[in-house]
């Protein structure tokens, strides 16, 4: 609730500073709430390996040999937000809402398209990712904006028997540059994140990259859009706790990911704040 409230408060923050003088060929300011189709594939090495250390009166031992990388595709609905102000942009991708209710509805279809090769299912959570960022127009067709982003996400499968988790806390800096010319509006997105779960117990690394393209469909307030990333996900090898017995500690070696996602659907401006991309345009002629 506390995340929420203080989004809220950056939210109308950003729609308060589009008010002045328009730039970037009338883009600034718009608002965009967009639905459409999201294709995801997801390729990672966390479904075979060797999970224990070897210690021997001379030495310790260990291995992190993992299994050949396993990959699926799966089809999903993106339901998300962005808008851009004279000082600030924000986003927030709010797609898990329609992909639960498609998930209860297709529930044996999806489980199905969840599986890999081997038999082992995957299980993905993506909690409403949010961007927030500073900074403006450096150049009549040029923007930049830097600030932070944060989610919790985590894909998680199953080796024999024992749940094998990449993911967490994630959070990090990122970099948003855009290009508006016309009715078309380009973003080049960079994020470094750092990801924690279980209280430090796990971290790792998270890089995405992520372009997008908007076209506005002259006075309608609609347009398309679509939005293409690919993100590494890197966790590192953890220890555990040392067990006399069997004279090995426990261990999970460094897994990693990599999803790659595509999305095209239809963008409404406006929605919440009002200001569309033919408001801007003709608050620019006077």
């Amino acid at each position: 609730m506390k995340n929420i409230k203080t989004f809220s408060v950056l939210f109308l923050a950003l729609i308060g500073s589009s008010v002045g003088h328009a730039q970037m060929e009338g883009w600034e300011g718009v608002d965009m709430g967009r639905i459409g189709y999201k294709q995801s594939n997801f390729n990672l090495n966390m479904t075979s390996f060797d999970h224990n250390v070897r210690v021997t009166n001379s030495s310790s031992q260990f291995s992190d040999e993992i299994g050949p990388n396993e990959s699926l595709g799966l089809g999903s609905l993106d339901l998300s937000f962005e808008a851009m102000g004279n000082h600030a942009y924000f986003f927030l991708d709010g797609s898990m809402i329609p992909n639960l209710i498609q998930g209860l509805v297709m529930k044996e279809r999806l489980k199905e398209k969840l599986t890999f090769k081997s038999g082992n299912e995957l299980d993905y959570v993506e909690f409403l990712p949010m961007r927030v960022a500073f900074g403006g127009t450096i150049a009549k067709y040029f923007g930049l904006y830097v600030g932070g982003q944060y989610m919790y996400s985590t894909i998680n499968t199953k080796d024999n028997d024992q749940f094998v988790t990449i993911g967490g806390n994630q959070r990090g800096a990122g970099a948003h540059a855009f290009f508006a010319k016309g009715p078309f509006l380009a973003r080049y997105s960079y994020m470094y994140d750092w990801i924690r779960r279980e209280k430090r117990t796990f971290k790792g690394i998270a890089i995405t990259h992520e372009v997008s393209l908007a076209f506005n469909f002259g006075e309608s307030g609609v347009g398309l859009i679509a939005r293409a990333g690919i993100r590494t996900r890197k966790m590192d090898a953890n220890y555990g706790e040392y067990d006399e017995a069997t004279r090995s500690f426990g261990f999970m070696p460094s897994f990693q990911s990599v999803d790659k996602y595509l999305t095209f659907g239809i963008f409404a401006g406006g929605l919440f704040s009002g200001v569309t991309y033919t408001t801007v345009k003709v608050a620019k002629a006077y």
